[in-house]
């Protein structure tokens, strides 16, 4: 349900990779039709070139489509120009997924002009899986997404592993359960099941928002009325 109403999952899951893809799978996040691009790059070198070869299919796939949307697009001058404009050439669908291991993503965040590039291919797919990474890389590539573009994030955890991945991202929320409560300490809301971020998101989160708002007009207009008590005094004092 989530994949309805965000447009970027990146789930940082798991030791292995061949479970995560398999949790991937039966979790939703994946799917039979879906292009699954795994990178396990040993070096830098190779992880460059892995990199800049799905970034170039990618931009095949769009050319492509675009392609193919112009010429499906009635043959009104006007209509085919504005279709090429962009008007009315819809997106491809996100039926991509990236999987990377923890060696791969040590790589990536080393050099800047990779960390570009993960984030243009990563922003065509639907899901990015992370595998064998350490609690470090969790926080730096929840750091990467929050900053290099500018979204909001929201990190789940349920373990001390968590906790710099939770802190790290503009909304934490820990889950109790079997590994501790240090995830549930450092976050911002916790739960007692995975299944409650639904409700918490789509329920609690737009109550938060309209309280908030409103809170804020309170603010502005608490600021308005004390200024103009003050104005008024100065001008009392003033015709005195």
């Amino acid at each position: 349900k989530g994949r309805r109403n965000v447009t970027f999952l990146y789930c940082i899951i798991l030791p292995r990779q061949e479970t995560a893809i398999s949790v991937g799978h039966s979790s939703k996040l994946l799917s039979v039709d879906m292009d699954i691009m795994v990178l396990n790059a040993t070096s830098q070198e190779s992880c460059m070139e892995m990199l800049m070869s799905r970034r170039e299919e990618i931009n095949q796939q769009l050319a492509s489509h675009s392609r193919s949307s112009v010429q499906s697009s009635p043959r009104h001058p006007l209509l085919s120009l504005h279709s090429v404009l962009g008007g009315s050439v819809s997106a491809p669908p996100l039926n991509r997924a990236l999987v990377l291991d923890g060696l791969t993503i040590e790589h990536i965040l080393s050099h800047k002009a990779m960390r570009a590039t993960l984030l243009e291919i990563a922003k065509h797919c639907r899901s990015v899986l992370c595998c064998r990474v350490t609690p470090l890389q969790k926080a730096e590539v929840v750091r990467l997404v929050k900053e290099d573009l500018g979204v909001m994030t929201l990190a789940v955890g349920d373990g001390a592993n968590d906790v710099s991945m939770i802190q790290t991202a503009n909304v934490g929320v820990g889950v109790a359960g079997r590994e501790g409560n240090q995830a549930v300490i450092a976050s911002d809301f916790s739960m007692a099941r995975f299944r409650f971020l639904e409700r918490l998101l789509l329920v609690h989160g737009h109550w938060c928002y309209s309280r908030l708002a409103n809170m804020m007009l309170y603010i502005f207009y608490k600021n308005v009325v004390s200024l103009s008590r003050v104005l008024e005094g100065v001008i009392v004092r003033k015709e005195m």
